[in-house]
């Protein structure tokens, strides 16, 4: 269908391509994603799902301290959490290339962007459009796909998107069909047809 589509194309071309989905709260989208990257061949890839409306600051950061050569702390720095597809570039285009290769490839899925804290938000858009989380760079085998519920699905929520962030991105009205849902629930053999007989 077409949302598998676009993820399959976003993975693709991760550096060319920003997606974000908007459908209805339940209809899917983080499943739809999620399948679409287990038929990759290359089964290293991975899915790393960030539920935005939960999430702070120290979802993407650790505090750290420097030290200078007696041992003494001297500053504080934010390091990455471990397991995210970042590296610190080094300026040698040979080392740089191999932790880039050790960054491997999948999907980061930013979920509810539009429920997001601000500087929750502003952490995902840099990794999205710069693909930077303070000095670290993305993988470049790593797509950033988002999903967001529709504004009328949750009037309360305080949207925060506008048509600036909207240019940005390839934006998908996610909205599945009861002949498509149909199809999804034989196969997986829970629509009992006896009951339309």
């Amino acid at each position: 269908d077409e949302l598998m589509f676009w993820a399959n194309k976003a993975f693709k071309r991760p550096t060319h391509l920003q997606l974000v989905i908007w459908g209805a709260p339940g209809v899917g989208k983080t499943q739809i994603v999620k399948r679409m990257l287990k038929n990759v061949k290359d089964k290293k890839t991975r899915f790393i799902d960030f539920p935005l409306a939960q999430s702070d600051e120290t979802s993407f950061f650790l505090p750290d301290y420097v030290y200078n050569e007696a041992g003494q702390k001297i500053a504080t720095q934010q390091l990455p959490i471990s397991g995210l597809p970042v590296y610190k570039p080094t300026g040698d285009p040979k080392k740089d290339k191999k932790l880039d290769e050790a960054c491997g490839s999948g999907i980061l899925f930013f979920d509810e962007m539009t429920r997001a804290k601000q500087a929750v938000l502003d952490i995902c858009l840099k990794l999205i459009n710069d693909r930077m989380l303070g000095e670290y760079k993305l993988g470049s085998g790593w797509a950033c796909i988002g999903a967001c519920n529709r504004n009328y699905d949750e009037p309360e929520q305080d949207l925060r998107w506008g048509r600036a962030l909207g240019n940005r991105y390839t934006q998908i009205n996610f909205s599945p069909s009861y002949k498509n849902w149909r199809k999804w629930a034989e196969s997986k053999g829970i629509f009992d047809t006896t009951l339309l007989d």
